[in-house]
């Protein structure tokens, strides 16, 4: 698939995605456009897209559907050499990771370490 074709298949399938009201594609979809266009070099075009991805996450998904956002959009801040915005976003997809990990060890063992008296 060329480049233009394969960005076309992702425009068209975030459109598909916010008109039946997916929020979880629409958000997905819109990060593989913004991978594409950074990929190009496109990095101003991409940052559009990951913010698109971003809100959607924020607003409507799990935490842990906030961690492929928040490592794109601080790599392209990276790129873009934005290394406030860029440490950032890396400093969120740690603390959302951290949390992620935490509810795993809570589901297995039945233990809440937030609302615990227990530290780590």
């Amino acid at each position: 698939m060329a480049k233009d074709d394969e960005l076309v298949a992702a425009k068209k399938a975030y459109r598909s995605a916010k008109e039946v009201g997916n929020r979880r594609e629409e958000a997905r979809w819109a990060n593989v456009i913004g991978d594409i266009l950074k990929n190009r070099g496109e990095y101003v075009e991409a940052l559009k897209w990951l913010r698109i991805d971003f809100k959607i996450s924020s607003e409507y998904l799990l935490e842990k559907d906030l961690l492929p956002t928040c490592q794109s959009v601080g790599e392209l801040y990276l790129r873009l050499q934005d290394f406030e915005n860029a440490l950032y976003y890396q400093v969120l997809f740690l603390i959302f990771r951290y949390s992620v990990f935490l509810s795993a060890i809570d589901f297995r063992l039945g233990v809440n370490w937030m609302e615990s008296s227990h530290t780590i």
